[in-house]
């Protein structure tokens, strides 16, 4: 499977004027992402418009392979296969969602991602788009209103089957949109393709024997666990422990131990101030842990 593969594809909806087209181009411009150029029938809305490929209905209906295709009025939007396989966004409405995952068979784990905005901001920026008179504006809204409307049940039924976050953007903050987009698929691609890390609990005093203890602990767990990533605190900071506080130390450890996915305590814990507060850490913050005994992991 290529590195293309492995990405995920963003498919992106919302309403027209809540801003779809900027924050992908944003995307586009600053974190190296594609998009999916559709095909349509409809004309372009300005000269030199280049948000779709504009074909006849001939040249529509030859396209093979199409993964997502929606109609509008009459007028019909799709994509290809080989599009989404080679793109990272795609701008879709949700009665196209509902066609793309019947009929997508490629790789990609699709990401649905729903743009809001408030009201009068959404219907400032369509306005602004056309320039045909109000008719056209107050149809277009309408139609927006009746198509997403109808389909907020499809996008709740299928936030439980496929990742699905919906995000705000405001009129001057369309950065924390694009913030928000990226945590979350950060977080959905890191827990498909990462190996889970644990954090490894033992005293330090800073004494030689104890880090030696420590490395014959990970070096043997390594062998024997392959899907685990094992974080030792005392490598990580210790040679600093002499120039920060024990109090900035300690916290030092437990932000690591914050993004990992449990803990292992090993060692004469019980007599370590610092493994002591990383247990009550891993109970306060429900980070699962387990204890090391004679070679021996034992669930908390």
């Amino acid at each position: 499977m290529s590195d293309m593969n492995k990405r995920p594809i963003l498919l992106i909806t919302g309403k027209s004027g809540v801003g779809k087209d900027t924050i992908t181009d944003y995307l586009c411009d600053n974190f190296g992402y594609t998009k999916v150029k559709s095909y349509t029938t409809r004309q372009p809305r300005y000269e030199g418009e280049d948000t779709h490929i504009f074909v006849t209905k001939e040249e529509f209906d030859a396209l093979k392979d199409k993964v997502a295709y929606t109609n509008r009025e009459g007028i019909e939007y799709c994509a290809t296969q080989e599009q989404v396989d080679n793109a990272d966004i795609y701008i879709i409405d949700p009665p196209g969602i509902k066609y793309f995952l019947k009929t997508y068979k490629g790789n990609r784990q699709p990401i649905i991602i729903e743009i809001m905005c408030p009201e009068a901001d959404r219907k400032r920026r369509v306005s602004d788009r056309y320039i045909d008179g109000d008719k056209e504006l107050a149809d277009r809204q309408d139609l927006d209103g009746i198509v997403y409307d109808d389909c907020c049940k499809l996008l709740k039924e299928v936030s439980y089957q496929y990742p699905y976050v919906w995000v705000i953007n405001q009129n001057d903050n369309m950065l924390s949109a694009v913030k928000k987009i990226m945590t979350f698929v950060r977080k959905q691609t890191s827990s498909s393709i990462r190996k889970q890390f644990i954090y490894v609990s033992h005293p330090f005093q800073n004494k030689p024997e104890n880090v030696k203890d420590i490395e014959h602990y990970i070096t043997t767990w390594e062998r024997i666990y392959k899907d685990y990533v094992f974080v030792s605190p005392v490598h990580c900071f210790g040679f600093m422990y002499e120039n920060m506080s024990y109090e900035d130390g300690l916290n030092w450890c437990l932000q690591i131990l914050s993004v990992c996915d449990e803990m292992w305590v090993c060692g004469d814990y019980e007599n370590s101030t610092g493994c002591c507060a990383e247990i009550d850490f891993c109970k306060d913050h429900y980070i699962p842990y387990s204890f090391k005994h004679n070679g021996v992991v034992t669930l908390s």
